[in-house]
């Protein structure tokens, strides 16, 4: 494995990741979530459709409209209309950085950038897993909901069939767990994943 090689660029990156930057320096208008990306409207360039994709597991960015791409600290320099030197300047002196850090500071530096590369590929592996047992789940809710219909109208009492008897048991539970996993906060999503997966025996 090649050994790390410390800058005070990759210091800033590993403390102010692009969400945050877009978040907090570059205004970035009508900012949305789907799974590791995010978009909205170019900070760079005029537009009324959104072209701006921000890679967040990557900490990158790319816009289909003005084809700027890069890191935060390119974003940063773009937006402010400065060189990467003076972007990174600017910015070392917002998170209170130095250029002469002891050793000591440089290995802190470089075992923080591990760290939140290790937290952001579980979370990512995290998500995925959420992802495929969401579709699992929903997948179940549409086969029954489709079973429930023939079911009745074919006239028959959903009540006396043993098929449609134990999914209306099971129903509330699946929709409580697809809200979960949907809506819930980190802890919420991992408990019901867990519960889905020993329901699902995986």
């Amino acid at each position: 494995m090649a050994a790390l090689v410390y800058s005070i660029a990759d210091e800033i990156k590993a403390r102010l990741p692009i969400l945050e930057a877009v978040q907090s320096l570059i205004p970035v208008e009508r900012l949305t979530f789907r799974g590791s990306r995010a978009t909205g409207l170019c900070p760079l360039h005029s537009e009324k459709t959104p072209s701006f994709v921000v890679y967040l597991d990557q900490n990158r960015f790319y816009c289909f409209g003005c084809h700027a791409h890069g890191d935060q600290i390119t974003l940063y320099a773009a937006y402010k209309g400065m060189t990467n030197s003076e972007a990174i300047r600017e910015l070392a002196e917002y998170l209170g950085l130095s250029r002469n850090l002891s050793s000591a500071g440089r290995a802190n530096a470089e075992q923080e950038a591990r760290k939140r590369e290790q937290e952001k590929l579980l979370e990512n592996k995290l998500e995925a897993r959420i992802g495929e047992v969401t579709h699992v789940l929903a997948d179940e809710m549409r086969a029954m909901e489709r079973y429930l219909l023939v079911i009745r109208d074919a006239g028959k009492d959903p009540l006396q069939d043993s098929l449609c008897c134990d999914w209306l048991r099971k129903r509330d539970l699946i929709e409580y767990w697809l809200d979960q996993l949907t809506f819930g906060d980190a802890e919420a999503k991992i408990q019901a994943l867990l519960e889905v997966l020993q329901w699902l025996d995986l």
